[in-house]
Order: C-alpha cells, then structure tokens, then sequence
C-alpha cells in the first residue's frame, strides 16, 4: 500500500475501535454519550493513531494489540479538541466543517464529554485487551499520557496559549507553547508502554514534525 492507502487503512481501524470502546459506555442515545461519540470521530486525518500504529509495528507489536493506545490517545485528543472549542477558550463555532460539539449539543454535554472521553483514555489502557503486554507496561503507558496530557503537556500548553492571547510572542515562545500544547512524547518508551533501551533518531526532527503538525492544524481545511 502506499502511504495514502495506509493512513486511510489507519483511520478505520482506529474509528472501528473507538466505536468499540465507546459501545459499552452506559447511557447510550443519550445526549452525554451521542457527544462523546460525535467528538471522537468527527473526521480527523487519525495523524496519532497513525504514528502509534506505524512505530508499534516497527517493534513487532501485534496490530491489535495497538488499537488500544491508539484509542487512547485520540481520546485525549478528541476531549482536548472539544473543551478548546468552548467559548471559554477559542469559542470556535466549526470544527472540520461541521457545528463543533458544544454548538450541536451544548455547552454542558461537550464539557461532560470531554471528560468522559478523558477518561474513557485512562480506562481502555488500564482495562483492554492487549495481548503480551503485562500490567508494568500498562502502568508505563498511562503515566506517559497522564504526563503528555496534564500540566507538564497539553494542558499546560493551552494555559501558556491563553496567556499569551493579543501579545506579540517571540519565536521561542511560540514553541514552547505548542511543544506542551503537543504533548511531552518520550522517544525512551515503545508504543506498548515498554523502555526502548537504545535511542536511534534524535529528538529535535520529532519535535519540528510535531510542531509542523500542530501548526498545520491552525490552518483552514480539514483537521
């Protein structure tokens, strides 16, 4: 397959396990839960699951075995994109071309959502199948999101991106902001939670490509 067959090959077997994931949430055909799926696959190139998928294969970890931190992450993903959208932060009415989560559901239901998808996260690492991985790389895998999510990560990034709202910033700023708005990734550990003893690629073309990312997403067109 070429690389347009993959990443479309990507992003439906990670929409078919965030479906799965969500399914047995209770609640269903409610509007908290028709939120939380609205959010999670509202479009998207799937760019996270993608790399999760790809760099997890490269270890010989079975594909399967990927859907989980895959969902995962685009959980996290898809909750950080619907509390953003809010009109306490970039009070965004459109997202992909569509009614962003709080303007087709509220604002009350994409908060609730977003927490729910945040820690739907947290739940699949800890609880899904995911075969010949053994709990220490579980409890690997969900100290690492917790960190790239949290203050230390996305979470702080944002609050840097809010204080700097209608000021002029310098470059290095800048990049300080979307390197947190992007998670802190550790090049130590494999996609199964597990530590890569021997890093191979330095950092720094991560990080440009992740920065690469996040600024192409501020972009219009399909995010």
């Amino acid at each position: 397959m070429d690389f347009p067959q993959q990443l479309q090959a990507c992003v439906e077997q990670a929409n078919e396990a965030l479906r799965r994931f969500i399914a047995p949430q209770p609640f269903q055909n409610t509007p908290l839960v028709e939120a939380m799926h609205y959010g999670a696959l509202l479009g998207g190139k799937r760019l996270r699951p993608f790399l999760v998928y790809a760099t997890g294969e490269m270890f010989g970890v079975c594909r399967t075995t990927l859907d989980a931190p895959a969902a995962a992450v685009e959980c996290i993903h898809a909750y950080s994109l619907m509390h953003d959208d809010l009109p306490a932060m970039d009070d965004d009415d459109l997202r992909r071309g569509l009614p962003t989560c709080h303007i087709k559901f509220g604002e009350a239901n994409a908060i609730l959502a977003g927490d729910a998808l945040q820690t739907l996260a947290f739940s699949i690492l800890s609880d899904a199948p995911m075969v010949d991985v053994p709990d220490r790389d579980r409890l690997a895998m969900v100290s690492e999101l917790a960190q790239a999510s949290g203050v230390a990560g996305m979470c702080g990034g944002q609050a840097l991106d809010l204080q700097a709202e209608g000021q002029q910033v310098d470059l290095q700023a800048l990049e300080r902001i979307h390197r947190h708005k992007t998670g802190r990734p550790d090049p130590r550990r494999r996609p199964d939670g597990s530590p890569e003893r021997r890093r191979t690629r330095p950092r720094r073309p991560a990080r440009a490509g992740s920065l690469c990312g996040k600024y192409r997403s501020c972009l219009p067109g399909p995010g």
